[in-house]
């Protein structure tokens, strides 16, 4: 056993993965089986490989391969429990690929309830639809409860970590209870600002009071439907294109970037990105509806697209593959997502005309402000239930929590559908801190029309050059972008914003 090998086993057995998920999520498959290939690589991510790497990781005098072998022994660590449960996500995926359920005499695939209310005008159909698809998740419950607790299990039992938070703080190198506080700061600042302009919007755009609205109707609000005009889906890629030319980036000329835009019917509609093989082998997906969300979603896959299909093919495997956390990808997700909201960039690239430019702008920040909000109140929930280890408790705790922090009705039943794994809930949290610092410092730097400069393309190429050796706020700090976890330019971001 060498470390060269299990590197080498370790990229193939990533492609492998992430092609077999790629190919059930936008239809080619009708079932993911993903269990078979983890049996196939079972000696890659068994105790005895993962303690030859900790070994090697706590002998080594270099700081450099120091850190490449930390990244390694949590990515196989990782891949470990998830052989535990490998299997239950089979059945649990296949499961929702597979589900449709019946509202007002009509068929209706699971995946395809969200898209439908954020298109859905009728206020009680929305409910409809999203009580149909509670009736899907409170089934698959039992099963996804089974599946955290196994891999909670095997966490403390095989690899002797004291818990979730525990196992995420070291690989991430974050204190979480600290980051806990850092969010209720955050939204202690901004929970005022949000009550007097969400409610203002809701009660324009839904004619009714915001109160005890379930969020289904948060849904609807988020695909700003009054504006569908201007976001046609043919216009998506025509749009995507002349935008990143003015960046440097040819995307007609990225080979190694594959964007799947077909409109299959097994298909999952939420955009994403796949990094099956980085950077030669990058895959950019939607399922593009029409609508202000397919750009914003759309955009925000484009920034890890570019990030990973940007990165150097000498890097070594650790800074192509394995980051310590999301939040650095992420930051440039929330850039690229940044552009859709951007008065000035609508004007250019989709040609609205300025005061329209200036609405969607402005509706499009408040819908951003809500989902920091929703996430400031994820990231609570998640914390404080891994904190707990009550699961009993957790239906309960869910909706107490995200309802208190929203102002929309959460069910109890998403209480595990609605968790995102490794408190990703922290990172795009982070990405949001840290994308407000980088947006001040462009239009410092580059103006307020930063986005159409090809300078700022090779900032960003500048940033990726050593891919994913130095977490976001390392990044920051490094090229003098802004301070580790200052929130300031995010909170007067918003107050300038949504004046």
């Amino acid at each position: 056993m060498t470390i060269k090998k299990i590197l080498h086993s370790l990229e193939k057995f990533i492609y492998e993965i992430n092609t077999e998920s790629r190919l059930a999520r936008v239809g080619l498959k009708k079932e993911q089986k993903i269990a078979p290939i983890v049996k196939k690589y079972q000696w890659l991510y068994s105790l005895p490989t993962i303690n030859f790497v900790k070994k090697a990781y706590e002998e080594e005098k270099n700081e450099d391969n120091k850190k490449q072998l930390k990244l390694l022994f949590f990515e196989l660590s990782e891949s470990f429990l998830y052989s535990k449960i490998a299997s239950l996500e089979d059945k649990i995926e296949t499961f929702f690929n597979k589900s449709k359920v019946e509202v007002d005499k009509e068929k209706i695939a699971y995946y395809n309830l969200g898209p439908l209310i954020s298109k859905t005008a009728d206020f009680k159909k929305r409910e409809s639809l999203q009580d149909a698809g509670w009736q899907v998740v409170k089934k698959a419950n039992p099963q996804m409860l089974l599946m955290l607790k196994t891999a909670l299990k095997s966490l403390k039992k095989d690899l002797g970590f004291v818990g979730q938070i525990d196992f995420y703080q070291k690989k991430k190198t974050i204190n979480y209870s600290q980051f806990y506080h850092l969010v209720q700061e955050i939204n202690s600042q901004l929970q005022g600002l949000y009550q007097e302009k969400m409610g203002k919007f809701v009660q324009e755009n839904l004619n009714v009071p915001w109160k005890n609205l379930r969020n289904c109707h948060l849904s609807y609000l988020t695909g700003l439907n009054r504006f569908d005009q201007y976001f046609s889906k043919e216009k998506l890629m025509p749009v995507f294109e002349a935008s990143m030319k003015d960046l440097g980036f040819f995307i007609k000329k990225q080979t190694n970037i594959n964007i799947d835009t077909a409109e299959r019917p097994g298909k999952n509609p939420r955009a994403v990105c796949y990094s099956s093989k980085v950077p030669e082998e990058i895959h950019l997906i939607i399922k593009p509806i029409g609508g202000f969300y397919d750009f914003t979603a759309f955009f925000h896959e484009a920034g890890h697209s570019e990030h990973y299909g940007n990165m150097q093919s000498s890097l070594p495997f650790a800074y192509r593959y394995l980051a310590s956390s999301h939040a650095s990808s992420e930051l440039y997700s929330y850039l690229f997502e940044s552009l859709t909201r951007n008065p000035l960039w609508l004007e250019k690239y989709l040609k609205l005309p300025k005061k329209v430019a200036k609405q969607v702008a402005y509706d499009s920040e408040i819908i951003n402000f809500c989902l920091l909000i929703r996430y400031l109140g994820k990231f609570s929930y998640e914390y404080q239930l891994f904190l707990s280890g009550n699961f009993v408790k957790g239906p309960q705790l869910y909706a107490q929590t995200l309802t208190k922090f929203t102002n929309f009705i959460y069910n109890p039943v998403s209480y595990l559908n609605d968790i995102d794994s490794g408190f990703y809930s922290a990172d795009y949290l982070r990405a949001w801190i840290g994308e407000a610092q980088l947006i001040v410092f462009l239009e410092k730097k580059f103006g307020q029309n930063w986005f159409e400069r090809k300078e700022v393309g090779d900032l960003l190429q500048k940033m990726w050059e050593p891919g994913l050796k130095f977490d976001l706020e390392e990044i920051l700090e490094r090229n003098k972008i802004g301070k580790a976890f200052d929130i300031q330019p995010l909170i007067s971001r918003f107050k300038k914003a949504l004046v």
